[in-house]
């Protein structure tokens, strides 16, 4: 069986020259051997930082409600909860693991691009190499570095284009307006979509 390494086609984006054209040509050409060691380390800690967080919450009271009730209803799949010995449909794993990390608000904030983005970028990731998985593909430790890095330095930089904090003021709730940016981007490089890939992932995560 084919791995998602062995899918890309390299399609240029739409608008190669606009905003949405630059930033996914940049997620699709991302190296991690480019990346500074210090940010490599930061991402790295803010993976086991956003892992420790769910350890925590997996099992509060509200985490428990959460996962009897959708468990109820979506039944059971190839992706592990963090803290639960069940595996559940991707998608839901993705949104219960985003809970349990925000389930005490001890992740980790971002002040300007008002943002948790480890309650977003590893449950994503975790999701989407899990499915992957299951399809035969592989997923090593620096694919997902690699897909971290693109989750964290695109969530601040569409946050700050989208005027920050001021979001906030206005009364919208930051991470369902670009929060979901972030883990497009960082499952996106798990996939190693192509330009018009990331194009298309980016434009139904704004949607």
């Amino acid at each position: 069986m084919s791995s998602v390494h062995e899918i890309r086609s390299d399609r240029a984006a739409t608008d190669p020259a606009g905003p949405t054209g630059r930033l996914a040509a940049w997620l699709a050409s991302l190296r991690l051997e480019d990346v500074p060691e210090r940010v490599r380390q930061r991402a790295t800690h803010l993976l086991l930082d956003g892992i420790s967080c769910a350890l925590v919450g997996a099992r509060l009271p509200w985490s428990r409600r959460a996962v009897e009730s959708l468990c109820r209803l979506e039944g059971s799949g190839p992706a592990q909860m963090i803290g639960w010995n069940r595996g559940v449909p991707p998608p839901l794993a993705a949104l219960l693991n985003s809970t349990f990390i925000q389930g005490f608000e001890l992740d980790d904030f971002h002040p300007f691009a008002p943002l948790y983005s480890a309650s977003l970028v590893p449950p994503a990731l975790l999701a989407c190499a899990q499915a992957n998985g299951k399809r035969g593909g592989r997923v090593t430790g620096a694919d997902f570095l690699k897909g971290a890095i693109a989750g964290f330095e695109v969530r601040p930089r569409v946050g700050l284009g989208l005027h920050g904090i001021e979001m906030l003021s206005r009364g919208w709730h930051s991470g369902a307006v670009f929060g979901t940016h972030a883990a497009a981007a960082a499952a996106g490089t798990l996939l190693r979509l192509d330009p018009a890939g990331f194009e298309d992932a980016l434009g139904m995560s704004g949607t």
